[in-house]
């Protein structure tokens, strides 16, 4: 009997392996699929889970077929450990001018469903960004945010279209839409130029498509006209938002390889931000109080939520915040301009 166990245990963890294999064979790949594609997201999750497998192989009495799968799994592990590390490698802050630095804020408010802005009010107040850039953002929460004071603290302001805004303390010198073409009417990035005690640094605000079905090909497409216009974009430059992507999609790639922009979470570790909980839907769905399931959320988060920047800055301090009741967790950044 246990000689049974032994052999339907060790063909388990074979089959787990050979999984693996075809997982990480298939996300190399390119293709124009947006379920496959969606499996490029998983990284953080694929490293913790080659771990426990990993623990699993070593449970095992030692033989040939051990040793086989224990170097199977390190190989996978390493592969996937590799796409991670570079983010917790550190970043040295040299060099860079004391005399301005840029605290930005981000934040996906989710303001369809996210009624509560008093959260938000408390982060503001707590963070004091000197940029804050704000989508998924509806009149309804822009009437909310003006009754509460909170804005005034931001004398330059640009409310956009599509639920875009950008609030700074430092001059807006410029601003303006540019729309990718997609026929969707949130498919649009908000430009600013911000004279920032005599230097301009344009900053975009913007918020891709979802990366599934109909929208996949959108997003592509808005990562392109990003491209495009990057092209014509005057440094230094900052761009922030809700990208739908991951460090590892094909789409975020392409952009930093087409852009040379750094990502801000280099050096800071990932800092994973969506989904910053269960909806309540959930738990009347699956009859489990909230209070177990959302510490269960954290195992499933990925990093979507981004600040990306020129070489001419170097970044100084990165954190994603605590909830303040949307679906995404709010981006912190403070920048320095490097001399």
């Amino acid at each position: 009997m246990i000689k049974l166990f032994e052999i339907c245990y060790h063909g388990f963890l074979w089959l787990i392996v050979g999984l693996f294999m075809v997982l990480t064979w298939v996300t190399f790949q390119p293709t124009d699929s947006w379920y496959l594609a969606l499996l490029n997201h998983g990284v953080i999750q694929y490293v913790l889970l080659l771990a426990l497998l990993l623990v699993l192989v070593l449970l095992q009495k030692t033989s040939l077929l051990r040793w086989a799968q224990i170097l199977a799994v390190l190989f996978l592990l390493a592969i996937y450990s590799f796409q991670v590390l570079p983010f917790y490698m550190p970043s040295f802050k040299k060099n860079f001018s004391t005399e301005s630095t840029i605290k930005l804020l981000s934040l996906n408010v989710f303001g369809k469903f996210n009624k509560d802005v008093s959260p938000t009010v408390a982060l503001i107040e707590a963070y004091k960004p000197d940029v804050l850039t704000l989508n998924e953002y509806t009149p309804e929460w822009q009437q909310e945010l003006r009754q509460s004071g909170v804005l005034k603290q931001f004398p330059y302001q640009v409310e956009g279209r599509s639920h875009i805004a950008t609030y700074s303390r430092f001059p807006i010198k410029n601003s303006r839409h540019f729309y990718n073409q997609t026929k969707l009417a949130n498919d649009v990035t908000l430009e600013t130029v911000l004279d920032i005690n005599g230097r301009f640094v344009t900053l975009w605000a913007s918020h891709p498509p979802l990366p599934i079905m109909k929208y996949y090909k959108k997003q592509r497409a808005h990562y392109e006209n990003w491209v495009t216009e990057y092209k014509n974009a005057k440094p230094p430059f900052i761009l922030a938002g809700d990208f739908n992507a991951t460090p590892w999609s094909a789409n975020y790639k392409y952009l930093l390889e087409n852009t040379k922009l750094k990502d801000s979470q280099t050096g800071f570790g990932l800092k994973p931000s969506w989904p910053a909980y269960i909806p309540p839907l959930f738990e009347q769905k699956l009859g489990v109080p909230l209070q177990f399931l959302n510490p269960v959320v954290a195992l499933f988060q990925i990093p979507i939520d981004h600040v990306l920047v020129s070489d001419d800055f170097v970044v100084l301090k990165r954190e994603v915040t605590s909830s303040v009741g949307s679906d995404h967790l709010p981006v912190y950044v403070e920048l320095g301009f490097r001399q």
